[in-house]
C-alpha cells in the first residue's frame, strides 16, 4: 500500500506504466494558432546551433558569426535547426500548506504523483524533463534532460519568476500546487512565461478545504500554537467556504487571463485519471 504522507520513490517509478495511458496530444492551448506554421500544436520549439558556413545571399544578417568572419576574412553565418526534443519544466510546490489532507493522501504526495506521471509522459514522447521543486526551506532547480539523468524559501511568485528566466522558447511549463502562496507578482511572471512557453496548471486541493468538518469544537495545534475551532457557528462555516472559494476563483481567473490550461485534482482522486480525462478534453 502506498504511503499517504510521504511520496515513495518506488511508487513514483511504478507510475511509468500508468503514464502510458495518458493521451499523446491534448496539451495544445487555446492560443496555439498564434504560433504560426510550426510542426506541432504548441508554440514553435526552440532553436539549437547546427553549424557555421559561408554567408550566402538571402541569409539573415542577424545570424552572421562575427568572430569567424573576422578570423577567415569573409562573412560566415550561423545555422540553426529546430529542436526535436521539447523542454518540459515542472514547477512542484512542496510548501508547508501541501503537507495536509483529511482524506486520500497529503497534497504534496498527490503533487509528486502528478509530476511523476507528466515526467514519464514527456520521457515516453522523447521530450526533455526538468523543473523546479520548492518547499519551506528553499528550492532545487533541475535543468531539462533527455533521459533518466536528472525545496527552500520563497512564495510561488518567486518560483514563477525563476522559471520565466530559464524557460526556453517552445517549452511546456506545468505548475503543480495548491496555490496557497500565490502573491501579487504571479500575473507578470505568467505573462513573461506565456510570451515564449505554453502553460498548464494542476490545482491540488483537499475536500476539507472547501467544506468545513461537521459542527463541533475542534482543538488544533502545530506544536507551537493552539486554538479551538467552533464549526457549529454558521458564520464560521460560511467564512470557511468563502475563503477557499475565493482562492479557487482567483486561480481560475488567473489561468483564464493568461491562457493557462487548468486541471483540478483532489487529494482523494486518482491522479492518472485526472490527467487522462483532462488531457483528452
Amino acid at each position: 500500500m502506498s504511503d499517504p504522507v510521504r511520496a515513495e520513490l518506488t511508487e513514483l517509478l511504478h507510475l511509468r506504466a500508468a503514464a502510458r495511458q495518458l493521451p499523446a496530444g491534448g496539451l495544445g492551448p487555446a492560443r496555439a494558432a498564434r504560433a504560426g506554421s510550426h510542426r506541432a500544436v504548441w508554440r514553435g520549439l526552440g532553436l539549437e546551433f547546427d553549424e557555421v558556413r559561408a554567408y550566402q545571399p538571402g541569409d539573415d544578417p542577424r545570424t552572421i558569426d562575427w568572430r569567424v568572419t573576422a578570423r577567415r576574412g569573409r562573412p560566415h553565418t550561423k545555422r540553426f535547426r529546430e529542436e526535436r526534443e521539447r523542454p518540459v519544466l515542472l514547477l512542484v510546490d512542496l510548501g508547508p500548506g501541501m503537507y495536509f489532507a483529511s482524506r486520500g493522501v497529503f497534497k504534496q504526495v498527490q503533487a509528486a504523483r502528478l509530476a511523476a506521471l507528466l515526467a514519464w509522459r514527456a520521457e515516453r514522447h522523447g521530450d526533455r524533463v526538468g523543473g523546479l521543486v520548492y518547499d519551506a526551506h528553499g528550492h532545487d532547480e533541475l535543468p531539462p534532460r533527455s533521459r533518466r539523468a536528472g525545496g527552500r524559501r520563497g512564495r510561488l511568485d518567486a518560483q514563477l519568476g525563476r522559471l520565466a528566466r530559464v524557460a526556453r522558447p517552445g517549452a511546456l511549463v506545468v505548475i503543480v500546487s495548491d496555490f496557497s502562496e500565490l502573491g501579487e507578482d504571479a500575473g507578470p511572471h505568467l505573462t513573461a512565461l506565456g510570451e515564449h512557453a505554453d502553460l498548464m496548471a494542476v490545482f491540488v486541493h483537499d475536500p476539507l478545504e472547501g467544506e468545513p468538518p461537521p459542527p463541533g469544537r475542534y482543538h488544533l495545534g502545530d506544536g507551537r500554537r493552539e486554538l479551538w475551532l467552533d464549526t457549529g457557528r454558521p458564520a464560521v462555516r460560511e467564512r470557511w467556504r468563502q475563503q477557499f472559494a475565493a482562492r479557487a476563483e482567483r486561480v481560475h481567473a488567473l489561468c483564464r487571463r493568461h491562457r493557462v490550461r487548468l486541471l483540478t485534482c483532489a487529494t482523494d482522486a486518482d491522479p492518472a485519471r485526472i490527467l487522462r480525462e483532462g488531457l483528452a478534453r
